[in-house]
């Protein structure tokens, strides 16, 4: 199978849920290119939490990004004022990246992977980290000043 597609979860209440998404090809040909996920940040252990494993063996280079004000281009409200991302190694204690407030630097990338464009000097968040195979790497989405808010 190639091509876009979508999945969603979602109940008759609130409460925590767990969507994985895997690259399964043989021989390593599959790359999985773009993920995303559109959650509420709340605070303290609301905040949104999602994680990613690298397979195989050596490095790779991730873009990841936390959108709030820049869903307004795709006419959602809500969306957290001023995320900041933070992306972890093993287990979550220190981060090995943080962005508040992405910069133009990582712009030219997000075409490559698909990902819409954001305006520059918006209050979103970008990150481009080198990871190594092995270890699961948890990703954390908080309001920067406690905010609130769609991702």
């Amino acid at each position: 199978m190639s091509g876009s597609f979508t999945a969603q979860a979602k109940g008759p209440g609130s409460g925590v849920v767990l969507v994985e998404v895997y690259d399964p090809a043989p021989g390593g040909a599959a790359r999985l290119i773009n993920r995303s996920a559109r959650n509420q940040v709340g605070t303290g252990e609301t905040i949104l939490i999602a994680g990613f494993t690298l397979s195989g063996r050596g490095t790779a280079q991730i873009r990841i990004r936390a959108v709030g004000p820049g869903l307004t281009q795709f006419g959602i409200t809500g969306g957290l004022a001023n995320p900041k991302l933070e992306i972890f190694e093993g287990n979550i204690s220190t981060p090995i990246a943080t962005n508040d407030d992405w910069r133009d630097a990582v712009a030219s990338v997000f075409p490559l992977v698909g990902a819409a464009p954001i305006a520059a000097g918006s209050k979103d968040a970008a990150a481009i980290v080198t990871v190594r195979a092995g270890p699961g790497y948890p990703t954390q989405v908080s309001g920067s000043t406690g905010g609130t808010g769609f991702r």
